[in-house]
């Protein structure tokens, strides 16, 4: 941070009592090449327990048309992307809307 702090706090982002919302979204249909096979990508800014907002991927979207501002969504974990030079696959948490 420019202020030059050294005060930070650790937060656990996810935990079982956590509730998080869908604060704003966009769907990216022009994306990096290593992401071509995974779009249209939708990309949700995630509030959690109404103090931090965090950036994420959506998965699990079969109509973009449910998509909804203020509604719940669930943290889940997934395929990131495939590095297919070496055959890394890349693991970490998405979301999901809530049914």
């Amino acid at each position: 941070c420019t202020c030059g702090s050294r005060d930070f706090q650790k937060i656990s982002l996810i935990n079982s009592t956590s509730r998080f919302v869908l604060s704003n979204y966009t769907i990216l249909y022009q994306v990096p090449i290593e992401y071509e096979k995974y779009k249209p990508i939708t990309i949700g800014l995630i509030n959690i327990d109404g103090k931090l907002n965090i950036l994420s991927q959506l998965t699990d979207i079969i109509d973009p048309s449910k998509i909804e501002i203020g509604k719940d969504v669930e943290p889940v974990f997934r395929v990131i992307k495939r590095d297919g030079i070496f055959g890394i696959i890349c693991y970490g948490y998405k979301f999901r809307l809530k049914e």
